[in-house]
């Protein structure tokens, strides 16, 4: 399965994975605003970022190095 980004509200874009579909500023959120402590690890891709949603799911989250 595989994430993408969309555009939801004009106030931040979306995430789509599966059939669940969580706003950049959730995941922001979640991670602490991809806070140094919540980070698990890094390659040559980007750095994956652990989280906590709302309701007490534990998400991990790649943050892509674009360059």
């Amino acid at each position: 399965m595989h994430a993408s980004v969309g555009s939801g509200s004009s106030e931040s874009p979306v995430i789509k994975f599966g059939n669940m579909i969580i706003s950049v500023q959730v995941i922001k959120n979640a991670t602490k605003n991809f806070e140094k402590e919540n980070e698990l690890g890094h390659g040559g891709f980007g750095v994956v970022y652990k989280g906590q949603l709302d309701d007490s799911i534990k998400i991990e989250v790649k943050k892509w190095n674009l360059v």
